[in-house]
């Protein structure tokens, strides 16, 4: 046969065996995976900006920090969909599964039923799930009283692809058969859109049976198309919806899911799209789902006979070329071939919304073009292979010192950092063994590392660090890796070694090791150091049977010297202490520095107690009572808090926490004092811990009423406005003392969101009073310090306004006269933009503060509250009577209403209304009562 027709056969062959591959390949999905990976890459690079039209409603993890641990009441679902229907959104679709029944809060299940069945149209979410491993497959539907208000019913299940991804939907799936629709799907039916099955998209299920109930069926899969990564859609926090801090327009018209964001809560779905590798929350997906539809983007994958015969058209595009001589080998036809079915591929995903995947075609013609170039490819990997072994040392990092041996073990190369590491140059090194070059032994020094041992046949990074002494008998802390080169046709092998000076690192791991263990200002130990000094502390002494004394030393007023002297000053106060800490008179004791401006002090080898009070007269005296900061003389206070091991405790915790709590009681009774700590501190602590507990779940918890004290007409006695004061009940239902918990949520900031919600309800409540056609009364609210300091007061109070629809020139704010005093320069602004939005103000308890008059020219107060104590002294005192008639009379003539507040009896009523005091608020007209009890008493046939 002549060289021709050898050359033919060879390529028609050719030709032949690359539509068998092709066929094969695609028959039996070979590279399926490749084209998965191809059409990640494609949606990352097709994004759409944002649907204006989806809001997700996330369970977010501020939202968990603001109403507690999920799962929530399902009294809180309701009221978010109470909110949420004002709002008028198009369809409302929860991805929460409300499968069981509430134990023992039927009411909650009510509630939320009734919610549904009002605020509609509402739909919720059905999955698929087994009770355990053997258990047969259930579908897991909302109890019956939720799905049958629902106006639909969606399942959210997904599949993972073989590589764990997410990339399809079924748009209809169910047991037996597919009867429900994915969430997306039942969400757009109940807005409204008609949506019936034969008008879907998608691959269908041929092989679907009615027959046999214990498998889960799906029809109708789509490709999602992702329009962005993580967090793309308009996402609104839970608890800000119910705090009233959003913008109802957000909402108008528009497709509302609920559902869990915060990490660990709710379903994740990994997908193309998750932002390094974190999946994306399950209602995210569902979004992505609806926005496909809203959009026409759903993507249909293309059927077996299409990717068939797409397939073998591209591979007869790239088979022509290659039985035609000269063509074959030309690596720009390979390139124009693949961009070419990448294009084909990205068009019909992007323009159609189909998917071809491209796997099987670039394979396809890829291998013919190594087939054609197999000699030349052979001969080019054989010359990469061999640079790249003679290249391995040039390839390790620069800064490292890199030795090149023979087999032998003799030293070859040596780059600049091992000339330098080992004080050898290459010219002295080169052909000597490596033992003659450094030696090398363990950390602790006690024994030698054999060098010999580094020249293995197998790659080897040695962890442990190893001390290197070269050439100058230095000493140099090393980590020791090595490679092995095998031997070619040319050249013999030999291995590379690569030793990493680590010394550097040691030292500034050592820094940092001793700056998280010791305060930055001092140099004393921290908390960290002073917990392991404390534990070795008490190991001693449990076997010399002694005592140990713990004094945490607190220095009075020190914010009030930071800030009236600056940092500076207070920088040089914490110096100096801790330098008198410090003396040699303080023997068998570590000191620490803990806090801002707080010391411990671990005494030891303490015999007995009555060593104690002793020790802590020393340690007063060594502290001192006077100091000299920048040229001036300030007297030192100081409160100490005393626990002793093992009378308070045996753990460092139990004693640490003891003597912070004697410190801090010491800190209640006034400067300079020394509290030892006792058992009934303890159970006060603990009280106090309760109310902090119930004050941060009050909200969720439902603990949080609103009473209200009428405020009436002095003349008449008809009432004109209330007072909403906020009550807090325990776990028996009693009622907190609001002396106990009000400093409590003050303190730790809880009052501003405790506070808002209490308006919030306020607002709503005299609202439905208003609409229920009773005359529009004024509602009193206190506001708080911290809500005063509170830099989203003005927008809060914005958004309460317009969400509760309670007008502003009816709201009035009181504030107390001596946290005007305080807090002058900072209030002054704030009451003025509030003023702003039409809310008057009252000035509180007049009379209890220095009752500067000057202050009330300056600020608009439209009302002045006479304080009860004065009120008190009005039947029984002459003299109270001058200053109340001269408060009222200073008010009249400032243009300012008075409410008489704490009145209780008709004698104290009459004296007042002489006066010609406008208002009263007391006992003797009414406690504070609740809204139905105020509404059933003085409003009905208002």
């Amino acid at each position: 046969m002549s060289l021709f027709r050898l050359q033919a056969v060879k390529r028609y062959g050719l030709g032949a065996l690359l539509l068998v591959a092709a066929i094969v390949s695609t028959q039996a999905g070979l590279f399926n995976g490749f084209s998965r990976t191809i059409y990640d890459r494609f949606i990352r690079f097709s994004t759409h900006p944002p649907a204006e039209d989806i809001i997700i409603v996330a369970i977010d993890q501020h939202s968990l920090d603001q109403l507690g641990r999920w799962p929530w009441p399902r009294s809180l679902h309701a009221k978010l969909l109470d909110r949420l229907a004002l709002f008028e959104p198009k369809v409302i679709a929860f991805d929460v599964i409300f499968s069981e029944p509430v134990a023992g809060a039927s009411n909650d299940d009510d509630l939320l039923a009734w919610s549904i069945e009002r605020n509609g149209p509402v739909v919720l979410p059905v999955m698929v799930e087994k009770a355990s491993k053997l258990a047969p497959l259930r579908e897991t539907l909302p109890i019956k009283k939720f799905s049958n208000v629902a106006a639909g019913l969606g399942h959210v299940d997904t599949e993972l692809d073989s590589d764990g991804i997410a990339r399809s939907a079924f748009l209809k799936a169910g047991l037996g058969k597919p009867s429900w629709p994915t969430l997306a799907l039942a969400t757009l039916r109940a807005s409204g859109s008609k949506m019936p099955d034969a008008r879907l998209p998608g691959e269908r299920n041929l092989q679907q049976t009615d027959a046999d109930n214990s498998f889960w069926v799906r029809d109708y899969r789509v490709l999602v198309p992702f329009s962005g990564p993580a967090n793309h859609f308009q996402q609104v926090s839970y608890s800000d919806i119910l705090d009233g801090y959003v913008d109802p327009s957000v909402f108008k018209d528009k497709y509302v899911l609920v559902g869990a964001t915060a990490i660990g809560l709710g379903d994740t779905i990994p997908t193309p799209v998750s932002a390094l590798g974190q999946p994306i929350p399950g209602v995210e997906f569902n979004a992505h789902i609806l926005d496909g539809f809203l959009r026409g983007r759903l993507i249909e994958p293309a059927s077996k006979s299409a990717e068939f015969l797409i397939n073998i058209s591209i591979v007869l595009l790239c088979v022509l070329p290659f039985v035609i001589p000269g063509l074959s080998g030309s690596l720009p036809l390979v390139v124009v071939l693949t961009a070419g079915a990448l294009l084909f591929s990205w068009f019909g995903l992007t323009r159609l919304h189909i998917w071809f995947p491209p796997g099987t075609a670039l394979f396809t013609i890829f291998l013919g073009f190594l087939l054609h170039n197999g000699q030349h490819i052979k001969r080019l990997l054989a010359t990469v292979f061999e640079e790249r072994s003679h290249a391995q040392a040039t390839l390790t990092s620069i800064n490292d010192a890199v030795i090149r041996t023979d087999e032998t073990g003799k030293v070859c190369e040596l780059n600049h950092a091992a000339e330098t590491l080992c004080a050898m140059t290459i010219d002295r090194a080169k052909g000597k063994s490596i033992e003659e070059i450094f030696k090398l032994c363990t950390r602790d020094g006690k024994e030698s590392y054999p060098v010999q041992q580094l020249m293995k046949k197998t790659a080897d990074y040695h962890r442990e660090p190893l001390v290197l002494t070269n050439h100058n008998r230095k000493e140099i802390l090393v980590q020791v890796a090595t490679t092995p080169i095998p031997p070619t046709d040319d050249q013999m092998g030999g291995t590379i070694l690569v030793l990493t000076d680590i010394s550097e690192a040691e030292r500034l791991a050592g820094v940092v090791a001793y700056r998280e263990t010791h305060n930055r200002l001092t140099g004393l130990p921290n908390l960290i150091l002073i917990h392991e000094k404390l534990q070795e502390a008490i190991d001693r002494a449990q076997i010399s049977q002694r005592l140990v004394v713990l004094v945490n030393v607190d220095i009075d007023h020190f914010a009030k010297i930071n800030k009236s002297m600056g940092n500076v000053a207070g920088d040089l106060l914490l110096k100096t202490v801790a330098k008198r800490l410090q003396t040699e008179q303080l023997r068998n004791t570590t000191q620490g520095h803990v806090g801002a401006d707080e010391f411990i002090l671990i005494i030891e080898d303490v015999k007995n107690r009555s060593e104690v009070m002793p020790l802590v007269a020393e340690i007063r005296n060594i502290l001192g009572d006077t100091i000299t900061l920048l040229d001036k003389k300030l007297n030192l206070f100081f409160t100490l808090g005393i626990s002793v091991y093992p009378e308070n405790g045996r753990l460092p915790e139990m004693l640490l926490h003891c003597a912070n709590t004697a410190m801090h009681r010491g800190k209640e009774q006034g400067q300079g004092k020394t509290v030892q700590y006792t058992d009934s501190m303890q159970a006060q602590a603990e009280r106090l811990l309760y109310v902090e507990q119930i004050i941060l779940g009050a909200v969720e918890s439902g603990r949080i009423e609103t009473l209200y004290q009428p405020l009436v007409r002095a003349t008449d006695l008809q009432i004109v406005g209330v007072e909403a004061l906020m009550r807090l009940r325990d776990d028996t239902g009693e009622y907190i003392s609001p002396i106990e918990f009000i400093p409590l949520a003050e303190e730790s900031g809880q009052i501003v969101s405790l506070g808002n919600y209490q308006l919030y309800d306020a607002c709503h409540e005299l609202v439905s009073w208003k609409e229920g056609g009773v005359n529009p009364l004024r509602l009193s609210y206190n506001l708080s310090p911290r809500q005063l300091q509170d830099p989203d007061l003005i927008h809060t109070v914005q958004r309460m306004l317009s969400v509760s629809g309670f007008p502003p020139d009816l709201l009035e704010f009181e504030i107390t006269e001596n946290l005007l005093l305080e807090n002058d320069g900072l209030i002054k602004p704030i009451i003025n933009k509030l003023r702003d939005l039409g809310i008057t103000f009252a000035i509180d308890d007049f009379g209890t503060g220095y009752s500067s008059m000057s202050y009330l020219t300056q600020f608009p107060f439209q009302r002045l509250k006479i304080d009860k104590s004065l009120i008190w002294e009005l039947a029984n005192k002459p003299g109270s009577r001058a200053i109340t008639s001269a408060i009222i009379s200073m008010a009249h003539s400032l243009d300012m209403k008075v409410i008489a507040e704490g009145v209780e009896m008709s004698s104290q009523r009459e004296i007042l209304l002489s006066q010609g005091c406008d208002e009263l608020q007391g006992y003797l007209i009414d406690r504070p009562i609740t809204a139905a009890q105020l509404k059933k008493k003085y409003l009905q046939g208002s």
